[in-house]
C-alpha cells in the first residue's frame, strides 16, 4: 500500500518537473544578481557551435593552423563566426590560457589541439562601459573525420578536418569575473 502511494505522489510530480523552465549549469556569483535585474541582462545557458573545421600543417609546413565555425547563443540572441589563423591576436594579458576573439568580440574561444577540446566565452551583461565583468564558459569537444591535404591544398601538406555533424550542442559550466577584471 505504501508503494501505491510513493508510486502516486512520484508520477504527480512528473508534469511539473519537466516543466520547469531551463536553467544554467553553474551557480550564478552573488556579485553577478544585480546584473541579473536590468532589462537587457540575458544570462547565457546552451550554446552551439556549426561546422566545425580545423586544418593543422605538416610536419616541415610552416603554415599556421587554421580554424573556422559558427556560434549561436539562442537565450541570448547572439549568431558570429570565429576564427583562428596566422593573423589571429591573443586577447588575455600574458600569463593567462591564449584566447581568441569572435567577429562579434564578446565571444571567444580557446582551442586545445592535443585533447580537441573547444572552449567557448561568452560575456555575460556586459555593463554600459562595454566592460565584460561577467563570463560564462563552456566546452565542447567535436568527434572530426580528417582528410589529408597535398601540396595544392589552398594551405599545404597537412590534415583537414570536420566536425561530423553540422552542429554541436553544449552548455555554459561557469560563470565568472573576466579574469583580470575587479568586481565590486
Amino acid at each position: 500500500m505504501l508503494f501505491l502511494r510513493t508510486a502516486a505522489i512520484v508520477a504527480a510530480a512528473l508534469p511539473a518537473a519537466f516543466s520547469l523552465p531551463t536553467q544554467a549549469a553553474y551557480k550564478i556569483p552573488f556579485t553577478f544578481n544585480k546584473f541579473l535585474a536590468l532589462d537587457t541582462c540575458s544570462n547565457p545557458a546552451r550554446f552551439e557551435v556549426q561546422n566545425f573545421t580545423i586544418w593543422t600543417p605538416a610536419a616541415g609546413n610552416n603554415a599556421s593552423t587554421v580554424i573556422d565555425f559558427g556560434y549561436l547563443d539562442k537565450g541570448t540572441n547572439l549568431q558570429t563566426t570565429c576564427h583562428f589563423n596566422a593573423t589571429s591576436r591573443n586577447t588575455m594579458p600574458k600569463g593567462y590560457t591564449p584566447r581568441f576573439a569572435c567577429e562579434n568580440s564578446i565571444v571567444e574561444f580557446i582551442w586545445q589541439n592535443e585533447t580537441q577540446k573547444l572552449t567557448m566565452i561568452e560575456a555575460a551583461c556586459p555593463d554600459d562601459t562595454g566592460d565584460d565583468r561577467f563570463e560564462a564558459s563552456g566546452s565542447a569537444v567535436p568527434t572530426l573525420g580528417c582528410t589529408a591535404t597535398t601540396c595544392g591544398y589552398t594551405y599545404g601538406d597537412g590534415n583537414f578536418c570536420r566536425a561530423n555533424v553540422t552542429a554541436i550542442q553544449a552548455q555554459f559550466f561557469s560563470l565568472q569575473p573576466r579574469p583580470g577584471t575587479e568586481t565590486e
